[in-house]
């Protein structure tokens, strides 16, 4: 590793790639952190769900393998659905993630896969 070498040209230009396909993606920026979920009055688990959801948005034929996913941190804790909009979890978001917003879109799109 050349870690006191600076980038050439060449890896700038592919990290700069990178970052450009990251940040287009349309997933949620969660670090899973848990600050959100220590919160939660409803006991959702927000950090799995944003996981689950991150990987239906991105293979979408997958969902065979995500439904199953889902539908098994649901039985044992709440559902995204179950989200009060209270917005406790986001005022303890480092991220400033709308996470009440992305429970409705998980509610819609993985609850009724399921």
């Amino acid at each position: 590793m050349r870690a006191t070498e600076p980038l050439t040209d060449e890896e700038r230009a592919l990290l700069t790639k990178v970052c450009r396909i990251l940040n287009e993606e349309k997933t949620i920026p969660c670090t899973a952190c848990g600050y959100c979920a220590g919160h939660c009055p409803m006991s959702i688990p927000v950090p799995e769900y944003f996981r689950i959801y991150n990987e239906y948005l991105r293979y979408p034929d997958e969902d065979w393998k995500i439904k199953p996913v889902y539908e098994s941190v649901a039985e044992k804790r709440s559902r995204a659905s179950d989200c009060i909009a209270c917005h406790i979890c986001e005022r303890n978001c480092p991220q400033g993630i709308k996470i009440a917003e992305w429970m409705k879109k998980i509610a819609g799109g993985l609850e009724e896969m399921v």
